[in-house]
């Protein structure tokens, strides 16, 4: 869930970890960090889809308040 909400910093965690338990190059560190990034964001958005109750009306009130404003 931490990727899905801080993406950046998962991501930086991500490669300081993969580069300190692995011996492959730095590309494919990265393109291990990328895939690592991708599945935690696509965990956080079948949960967010499935697990939580957005009240659109609120939203809609909130786009309203900022566009007026």
């Amino acid at each position: 869930m931490y990727t899905g909400c801080f993406g950046a910093a998962a991501g930086v965690l991500n490669l300081i970890f993969l580069t300190y338990v692995s011996d492959a190059s730095f590309v494919a560190v990265n393109a291990m960090k990328n895939i690592l990034g991708s599945l935690g964001n696509l965990v956080a958005l079948i949960v967010f889809i499935f697990g939580a109750k957005v009240d659109w009306g609120e939203s809609d009130t909130a786009c309203n308040w900022f566009v007026y404003w």
